[in-house]
């Protein structure tokens, strides 16, 4: 029944689609839209099943079937290697999963990963599909004193050869030709239930309620013949209603959504995730040379499809209310939030007769449309998943800047225009925001929104950074909160209150703490007495901290953040509501942390048409 050949490369086919990142996996293939475990399951259904680094003890892969562990119970041990640490059931949530997966004949996508070792050969890529498969059979056994619940998946179509049979193995039998059977199986005399007999040295109660189960004490166990060489009959209710892969993008579907997408080429079946604002490239380095574009043009928005209902007069829910200036400038309407000894949030409102002007945010958001920017999704510089990918556009331009991904900087000499008149906007509400105290921008990041995007929260202090942030707002309104960063806000670390309590307003037990710390500096309580005074009251981070400042951004404003200590102690999150924002966000790059040979990317000179002086 062995079709495992020693030599690498030795497969009958290609997989019909292949990727290097779980991303990848995940957005090309609707049937495993996870970047994490092995068994994606929707609706009560498992869809996907992925075979990679653990498959478990006595399991087992061929042409034409899997046998696996359930997922679930399984903790890491210091040498990396995953060991049940808790007794499965019938009332297991994979375990009901899985039932109820094969009680409705429903197929599912089977995935190996090049860290799975059942083939005994070396993939031809990190994660390969393999086929559609039922499942047939769940069971439970005993691993090292604890009970797991073991699976088996049959493949669908047992007429074509599977890919991943070695060259040699003969090809499959014709349907009519085959032996249908179901493997040998025996009531249990204890319990009165029936199990199936599995192993080739014998037949033991597979019940996990039965006295009886699993009574044997054998390690060395090999799989019964009759168990492997079982087959179902075909008939309708089995086969798939679902394609196997994407075979493309729908034309049909919105294209402000496809970004979520990805696709399996069609020349090389790699799936390729969206990482292009235009569309999607098969080949990103000399690795993969293929030359595959899907690049599509979408009609203009236009403004009235973004703006959304008109905005309230009154600052959003927050636990700091703002100053608010109506005089400064005729053509915005000021608000500043003030945090103190910490910096300010000043916001900007744009009215439409600021933003109609020539050269103001309704031409910026037009223009922006019919240019090709460059904006590409990049992957994270720290994530858990290698490979997981921002969840917007992104492209830099003047001094290079890495935030939560590394992105390419491009001269500000390269800049098209309309980007050059938001930065004429962005000078100037620097220089409102901080009443002229700040450097001038030298670096702005540009990131692009299609529906459903964001970028959860996170601060802008790096070290190469400057204390000023200013963000220019382009399209759809967006939901902008801030808020005390989680040690912060609880005081606390796991295990034990911060050594260095700053107390910044908004957070948790503020009066207190900011009370203990001031007897702590005028020498009126020791530290362990001021240690074991906030011990009292404050408990291990639980929950999420709450927003502290929440603004409404609409098309046109501005947003100026001013201070270290504001991106030290605090985060924010931006969320757009509809289906097409630009965000315009410039700062200033200290030139001791820039290469010589990149100092002239942050240059730039306006003309008089990209100025703003706020009249």
């Amino acid at each position: 029944m062995k079709d495992v050949a020693e030599s690498d490369g030795d497969f009958s086919g290609e997989p019909p689609a292949w990727a290097n990142t779980r991303q990848e996996l995940g957005d090309a293939t609707p049937n495993f839209r996870i970047v994490q475990g092995g068994l994606y399951h929707k609706n009560g259904i498992c869809w996907g099943l992925l075979l990679d680094a653990d498959t478990g003890s006595r399991s087992y892969l061929d042409s034409e079937q899997i046998i696996t562990r359930v997922s679930g119970g399984c903790e890491k041990g210091d040498d990396g290697v995953l060991s049940l640490k808790r007794n499965q059931g019938e009332d297991d949530k994979m375990v009901k999963l899985l039932k109820s997966t094969m009680d409705k004949k429903s197929p599912v996508i089977g995935i190996i990963g090049d860290k799975c070792q059942l083939l005994g050969r070396k993939l031809p890529h990190r994660f390969c599909v393999l086929a559609f498969f039922n499942v047939t059979h769940i069971w439970f056994e005993k691993t090292n004193d604890m009970v797991g619940a073991k699976v088996r998946f049959e493949k669908i179509d047992l007429e074509m050869k599977s890919w991943w049979a070695t060259k040699t193995l003969p090809s499959p039998p014709a349907l009519l030709d085959r032996v249908y059977a179901e493997p040998e199986s025996s009531q249990c005399s204890h319990c009165g239930r029936s199990s199936v007999r599995v192993y080739r040295e014998g037949w033991v109660c597979l019940q996990p309620s039965c006295p009886q189960f699993w009574s044997w004490n054998k390690d060395q166990l090999t799989f019964s013949a009759a168990f492997l060489n079982s087959r179902r009959r075909p008939d309708e209710q089995t086969q798939p209603k679902r394609d196997l892969v994407r075979a493309g993008y729908d034309a049909g579907r919105h294209h402000m959504l496809a970004w979520r997408e990805g696709i399996v080429c069609p020349l090389c079946r790699r799936c390729i995730s969206r990482k292009h604002w235009k569309g999607w490239r098969c080949s990103e380095d000399a690795t993969n040379p293929c030359t595959y574009e899907k690049v599509f043009n979408w009609p203009l928005v236009q403004l009235n499809e973004v703006q959304g209902q008109s905005r309230s007069l009154h600052s959003k829910r927050g636990l700091i209310q703002p100053e608010v200036d109506t005089s400064s400038t005729s053509v915005y309407r000021k608000r500043t939030y003030t945090l103190p000894n910490v910096g300010t949030v000043t916001h900007f409102i744009a009215c439409e007769e600021v933003n109609g002007r020539p050269n103001g945010a309704d031409d910026i958001f037009m223009q922006l449309q019919q240019r090709d920017l460059g904006l590409k999704r990049f992957e994270l510089l720290q994530s858990v998943v290698p490979g997981t990918l921002t969840a917007h556009f992104a492209v830099n331009y003047g001094m290079p800047y890495k935030y939560v991904v590394a992105v390419d900087s491009k001269p500000f000499s390269e800049a098209p225009s309309e980007l050059l008149k938001g930065l004429g906007l962005l000078k100037w509400a620097t220089d409102m925001g901080t009443s002229g105290s700040a450097e001038p921008p030298n670096e702005m990041l540009v990131l692009g929104y299609l529906e459903g995007m964001k970028i959860g929260y996170h601060d802008d202090g790096e070290k190469s950074l400057g204390p000023t942030i200013a963000t220019l707002s382009i399209g759809s309104k967006s939901n902008m909160s801030i808020r005390v960063k989680s040690k912060y806000y609880f005081g606390t670390t796991k295990a034990k209150p911060l050594d260095d309590d700053p107390a910044p307003q908004g957070c948790l037990f503020f009066t207190e703490r900011t009370a203990l710390k001031e007897q702590l500096l005028k020498g009126e309580i020791t530290r362990a007495e001021y240690n074991e005074r906030r011990r009292s009251f404050l408990k291990p981070n639980k929950g999420t901290p709450p927003p502290l400042i929440q603004l409404d951004v609409r098309h046109g404003d501005l947003v100026v953040m001013d201070g270290v200590a504001l991106q030290k102690y605090y985060e924010h999150s931006v969320t757009p509501t509809d289906k097409l924002r630009y965000a315009l966000t410039a700062r200033h790059i200290k030139l001791d942390h820039v290469p010589k040979e990149d100092q002239q990317k942050g240059e730039f000179k306006l003309s008089p048409d990209q100025v703003f002086d706020g009249q």
